[in-house]
């Protein structure tokens, strides 16, 4: 089998659109804590962020190393104050070092970025949630990037309104246990429509790391 490719992520997207002259910044906005907030106010669990002004990191070094020690792996990306700009990110970060690596490398103008930082723990699973005029879930083995890049073909539970309850397709491989995972987070969302994503930690917690609604909370 062949190494997988690199994905294209909106940070890639984001700078070729400003080197073709192209403003995107409206496609790519992220209201990142607007979206936890929207989380928090319909009672979702979520994971547990910090947000600092990305140049000084160096003034929060032990909370940062503190949050990292208790949550991490953590995720973390460079979110700039012009939509527009490349939004550099990265995975897995298990040390205060690793992290201070990241943001140093990232050879942007930190002045003009704000760093997020996000528990990610040990992930087994990844999925999604629509909740509109159908009612579908998707669950994988592995992390949200090997979801939502197509790396895996995830297991699928669509809610049958004729014999009311749901019905899974691309299952196999899949046991009751993990369909019951998917079942589960579907529950959490009671009757709130939208579109949300979530991760399962190998503890069996369930977390949502987004929310979107028809007039967007967020957008990705």
């Amino acid at each position: 089998m062949g190494s997988r490719k690199r994905p294209v992520n909106s940070a890639v997207w984001a700078k070729r659109a400003k080197d073709a002259g192209i403003d995107l910044s409206d496609v790519l906005f992220q209201n990142k804590k607007g979206m936890y907030e929207a989380l928090d106010e319909i009672g979702l669990p979520r994971p547990k962020t910090l947000f600092y002004p990305a140049a000084e990191c160096d003034k929060h070094r032990r909370e940062i190393k503190e949050f990292i020690e208790k949550y991490g792996p953590v995720f973390s990306r460079l979110n700039p104050l012009d939509a527009s700009d490349v939004r550099p990110y990265k995975m897995f970060i298990k040390s205060l070092q690793e992290f201070l690596d990241f943001v140093s490398n990232s050879k942007v103008n930190l002045a003009k970025y704000e760093v997020h930082i996000v528990e990610n723990g040990n992930v087994g699973y990844a999925g999604s949630i629509v909740s509109d005029k159908r009612l579908v879930g998707e669950l994988s083995r592995g992390s949200q990037i090997d979801l939502f890049q197509g790396w895996v073909t995830p297991m699928t539970a669509m809610f049958d309104e004729l014999r009311r309850r749901f019905v899974f397709m691309n299952d196999e491989g899949y046991g009751p246990e993990e369909k019951e995972i998917l079942l589960k987070a579907i529950r959490m969302i009671k009757d709130h429509k939208g579109y949300f994503e979530f991760f399962v930690l190998d503890s069996g917690k369930i977390l949502f790391k987004n929310f979107q609604t028809r007039g967007g909370f967020a957008r990705i």
